[in-house]
């Protein structure tokens, strides 16, 4: 009986240094021009992906947290027929020692990247060098754990397959079990080639740039698309407003018209959304912070029951084919920002990862759709240690002083002490201000109170 072929990855500095010492001498400058890093760069390589721009390698995380740049398996093979098909060696290359094979069980994480020169291979390989370096030491078990999320969930994004449903539920500031809105954005994957029409927020569109952005992943046939969003209020509850403690943005929802619906309405339409009868894919249902979220779906007290029992929390390590997940970004901001104890909200981690500005959160559908672009964010800028230090690069060490061991993005103060933070403040305050205005006058109103109001600029 034929023992199993195992598949993985070799290190792409064994493959380079240590495969061609157990050469035979007339193999090795074959072999060396076939991956030297300007050959293998180009187009005309059998490597190439020309939809990419570029050679498709890995990156892998150990189990200690160090990353090693990496050739697939199946590469490797590819390399040893091809250099005989085309008569470069009468034989096959001997395959490097079993010892090298690191199979998928040996790594937290594997996630693709795209090579496109031969400079930036280098560039790549000391990238990781240094942020090796940095990372000895620096990641505890929590952080650690987190972390392998966050690349789970760019493997899963990036196969281009499941249905992405980002959702968020309001409920009333003075009692969290009296439910006001919900508040949801679909996303699908459409064929790059397909010409139909889909609906983008509920409008036909032709395929075509969408506000998402497209896949940095193995393959481009296909894009995605958001398919629905939507904006419902809770009929029996919606004379329950905020205003004092928490900004009451409902009749502002941005993408669409929100939708009164009776308590039934409500729970059924939720419940044909989060379980989709006969789906052969993934369904991906993404929180910015689940813990609340769930207990409206699942627990007895909220009147809801949308759901029996709450979905996994864990991502497999290969990614699914069927089931429900659920995936948190506020988590994955915690992975990308190196602090696996903070919790930033949504409206902190939108402005940090997108640099704009929105001023119409605690809609339940704002807020789904902004944490649907906050996870494309994450899903879609690359291996989370090369994305850190590319939207926050890390001051360099004080001269003569070695590299700090640390992975947290500690000084938020450029960003933090920005323009911005005063008007979101000047904002909110004047939304919050115009509202309990406006309550205060209708209660006035309603008492039969006579209000006169002087607005010529003279008496101000």
């Amino acid at each position: 009986m034929l023992d199993a072929v195992l598949h993985g990855y070799y290190r792409a500095t064994d493959i380079h240094w240590e495969w061609q010492k157990v050469l035979p001498d007339e193999d090795v400058t074959p072999f060396k021009s076939f991956i030297h890093s300007e050959c293998i760069t180009s187009p005309e390589h059998p490597f190439y992906n020309a939809s990419l721009g570029g050679v498709e390698l890995f990156i892998g995380v150990l189990p200690d947290n160090e990353s090693r740049l990496l050739f697939s398996s199946k590469q490797i093979e590819y390399l040893r027929y091809w250099l005989k098909a085309m008569g470069l060696m009468d034989h096959l290359l001997p395959l490097p020692h079993s010892d090298n094979l690191l199979t998928k069980d040996m790594l937290r994480s594997v996630a693709p990247v795209i090579i496109k020169t031969g400079a930036e291979m280098k560039q790549q390989q000391k990238k990781i060098d240094k942020l090796n370096k940095r990372l000895r030491g620096a990641v505890d078990e929590k952080l650690a754990a987190i972390r392998q999320i966050f690349e789970r969930v760019r493997a899963a994004y990036g196969t281009c397959k499941g249905t992405w449903i980002a959702a968020d539920f309001e409920a009333w500031e003075r009692d969290h079990t009296v439910i006001t809105e919900f508040g949801f954005a679909e996303l699908k994957w459409s064929p790059v080639s397909d010409t139909q029409e889909f609906l983008v927020d509920g409008n036909p569109q032709s395929p075509g740039p969408t506000s998402v952005k497209p896949p940095t992943t193995t393959s481009e046939k296909f894009q995605p698309v958001i398919t629905r969003t939507g904006h419902w209020i809770l009929k029996e509850n919606q004379y329950y407003r905020n205003g004092e403690f928490c900004q009451d943005n409902r009749d502002r929802f941005s993408y669409g018209q929100s939708e009164v619906l009776p308590r039934s309405d409500f729970i059924r339409r939720i419940q044909e959304l989060v379980k989709p009868e006969a789906c052969d894919e993934p369904l991906f249902l993404v929180f910015h912070d689940h813990s609340q979220d769930l207990k409206y779906l699942v627990e007895p007290k909220y009147r809801l029951e949308i759901l029996d029992k709450a979905p996994t929390l864990v991502l497999p390590d290969a990614p699914p084919t069927n089931g429900t997940y659920v995936i948190d970004t506020a988590q994955l901001f915690g992975a990308l920002e190196g602090d696996g104890d903070e919790r930033r909200s949504l409206e902190n981690v939108y402005r940090k990862l997108t640099h704009r500005n929105r001023f119409d959160y605690h809609n339940a559908g704002n807020d789904a759709r902004y944490t649907l672009e906050v996870l494309q964010e994450m899903a879609t800028g690359g291996p989370l240690d090369a994305q850190r230090e590319r939207r926050w690069p890390p001051p360099p060490p004080e001269p003569g002083q070695p590299v700090k061991k640390t992975v947290k993005v500690e000084d938020w103060a450029p960003e933090d002490s920005s323009d911005y933070e005063d008007m979101e403040t000047i904002m909110a305050g004047v939304l919050i201000v115009s509202k309990s205005f406006e309550n205060f006058t209708q209660k006035l109103h309603q008492e039969n109170v006579n209000l006169q109001i002087d607005t010529h600029l003279d008496n101000v």
